[in-house]
């Protein structure tokens, strides 16, 4: 349902509103807080949702029961008619109702959260919904708006029915995605027997063949989450931007480290720098930016050093330059490079 119509009760049976109301994700803050900032029209409704949210977060003492209470008698004598008191009463009720309902939601919300997500990605069916070809990098825009950039041989299929209850996405490759902000609908990355869940963020993650994992997180946060074989969270990490997750091969831990967002951002835009590169370090940087398997054929005779930068070149290009300075040839057919010196 869109959110500009959201009534008191649609507030309270929205998962990450309750979130926001208890301060109990960063994430549903500064999402809600937004919002809120964006929709002056809705500021009653929300503040009202809000506080019944909070009484049934927090035990009143009697002082608060009693002025209540008083309120609402007050809020009686004031009604004219014997038929505004029904309505007033059966409006009450469903209140009550609506309480018992919340506290329930309110208690239950971890639980129920894992097994949500737990069960969506056990009965997920997925469908291809973008493949980029073995030399080229291409951009995508997902259902919901979420922005993709695709490394060369890099497979993206989501979910049936993706963008109505949830956002799953599975990926085999490299991808960069800008998601579009929707704290109603998470958005899960599957790659293996990890999954990596964000509402709101830009981050880079690859998936290799040998199960490897990296995730490296440009903006706002997200949490990777080591999965056993019937989709239970074993572990997980929260990243915050500059931060990176890495799960080695046949490896059921998560390891965290630092990161320069710049390296990040230089990806995106696909500028390709060596800084008095060797040999080994020029195949990591080709590797990484092109989506390409580098494979070499015989060892150098001399030292291999490069220093260049270049700025949305394909890789032919850029092994040219190099080439021409190190004194060696190369192949590339399709997701393969062989240098032979």
């Amino acid at each position: 349902m869109d959110l500009s119509k959201y009534s008191t009760t649609d507030f309270l049976l929205n998962d990450s509103f309750l979130q926001y109301c208890l301060q109990l994700n960063e994430e549903d803050i500064v999402f809600w807080e937004h919002y809120i900032n964006n929709h002056p029209q809705q500021a009653k409704t929300i503040a009202e949702a809000k506080e019944l949210c909070l009484l049934m977060a927090i035990k009143p003492s009697q002082t608060q029961k009693t002025a209540a209470w008083h309120r609402v008698e007050h809020g009686i004598d004031q009604l004219s008619t014997k038929r505004t008191k029904v309505v007033y009463w059966r409006w009450a009720a469903a209140a009550a109702c609506l309480l018992v309902l919340l506290a329930s939601s309110v208690y239950f919300f971890q639980a129920n959260t894992a097994q949500t997500t737990a069960s969506v990605l056990q009965s997920a069916k997925f469908k291809v919904f973008a493949q980029a070809p073995a030399d080229q990098r291409i951009e995508t825009t997902l259902p919901d708006g979420t922005k993709a950039i695709l490394n060369p041989n890099t497979i993206v299929r989501i979910n049936e029915g993706y963008n109505q209850q949830c956002r799953l996405v599975q990926m085999d490759g490299e991808a960069y995605f800008s998601v579009y902000q929707d704290a109603a609908q998470p958005f899960i990355v599957k790659t293996g027997n990890v999954a990596t869940e964000v509402l709101g963020t830009a981050f880079k993650i690859k998936y290799q063949d040998d199960d490897s994992l990296t995730v490296m997180l440009a903006s706002g946060k997200v949490k990777v989450n080591m999965m056993n074989e019937v989709s239970e969270t074993l572990s997980s990490t929260l990243l915050t931007p500059g931060e990176k997750a890495s799960v080695a091969k046949h490896s059921n831990t998560i390891v965290k480290s630092n990161i320069d967002i710049q390296y990040i951002q230089n990806w995106v835009s696909r500028k390709v720098i060596f800084d008095k590169a060797d040999l080994a370090t020029i195949i990591q940087t080709i590797e990484e930016n092109y989506g390409v398997q580098v494979n070499v054929v015989n060892k150098p005779k001399d030292t291999v050093m490069f220093t260049g930068t270049f700025y949305n070149e394909q890789v032919d290009v850029v092994l040219d330059a190099i080439s021409f300075t190190n004194n060696f040839k190369f192949d590339h057919k399709g997701h393969a490079v062989i240098i032979r010196f």
